[in-house]
């Protein structure tokens, strides 16, 4: 194993313990409730352009061929009122010594409700294509991943999200921030 293989599988590891654990955590409350009780956590929300909440993002991603720095935006649309299960677009351009890439994803996103907190853990999977400047002009991208959502005020979260990310059959990590409006 080379130490790249070693210290992803390290850190995925963390990750989905971390994941695991946070899970652990989650109000054993039937649906209905937990529906009520998330929207009872979270405040009243109103977004910069609701229903639709924008998260620009920045980050990095380490995968087999290399290491880059990230910058993007999440676009995301619930899918039902009561539910907290979004459906988002994504674009993340992907900087690295070699080639740029652009990787355009369709993803769900599933808030999980905690009792007794503003922060909204949350769950996200997506697919997609992406666009690369060397090699492969088009490729295969999934992602699985979560993070969390902390507000600030009534219009404005901080955004954190660690995904495992498999590009055309190279597999990574990426680590993303920003802000939710």
């Amino acid at each position: 194993m080379t130490g790249k293989s070693v210290l992803f599988t390290i850190v995925a590891l963390v990750t989905l313990l971390t994941s695991a654990q946070a899970l652990a955590v989650v109000s054993m409350d039937p649906a209905a409730e937990r529906s009520e009780s998330t929207a009872a956590n979270m405040g009243e929300r109103h977004y910069l352009l609701d229903p639709v909440e924008l998260s620009p993002v920045t980050g990095f991603t380490v995968i087999d061929s290399g290491a880059g720095y990230n910058i993007g935006m999440h676009g995301s649309y619930p899918l039902l009122s009561r539910t907290p299960l979004y459906a988002e677009a994504s674009m993340i351009a992907g900087l690295y010594s070699s080639r740029t890439q652009f990787n355009l994803t369709a993803a769900a996103r599933y808030d999980i409700g905690l009792a007794n907190t503003q922060v909204r853990p949350f769950v996200r999977a997506g697919i997609g294509p992406t666009f690369q400047t060397a090699g492969a002009t088009v490729v295969f991208n999934a992602t699985f991943g979560g993070g969390i959502l902390y507000p600030i005020n009534s219009t404005l979260s901080l955004r954190a999200e660690a995904a495992l990310v498999d590009i055309d059959g190279s597999a990574g990590l990426q680590i993303t921030g920003g802000i939710s409006l």
